[in-house]
């Protein structure tokens, strides 16, 4: 699922500077985005983050990626 999500950027980070594990969102923004996520899904699940990546053989047709996307998908794998 996807969804806009209003924010307003207020200022970037150096790239010389090293966020040691912190947050580039505040917390306003990060709750939304977790509300935005969570949508749809029961209770019991609204308190956890999934996500996951793959990486596939960059030579694949479109054809064969469709494929890929389908059979993930028939395991409960969801593509926007």
């Amino acid at each position: 699922m996807q969804a806009p999500v209003k924010a307003t950027i207020v200022g970037i980070q150096a790239p010389a500077v090293i966020s040691m594990g912190r947050s580039w969102t505040n917390p306003a923004l990060g709750d939304e985005i977790l509300r935005v996520a969570t949508a749809g899904l029961p209770a019991t699940q609204t308190e956890y983050y999934q996500a996951a990546t793959a990486e596939y053989d960059p030579s694949l047709t479109d054809e064969q990626v469709t494929r890929l996307k389908a059979d993930l998908e028939e395991v409960g794998t969801h593509f926007p």
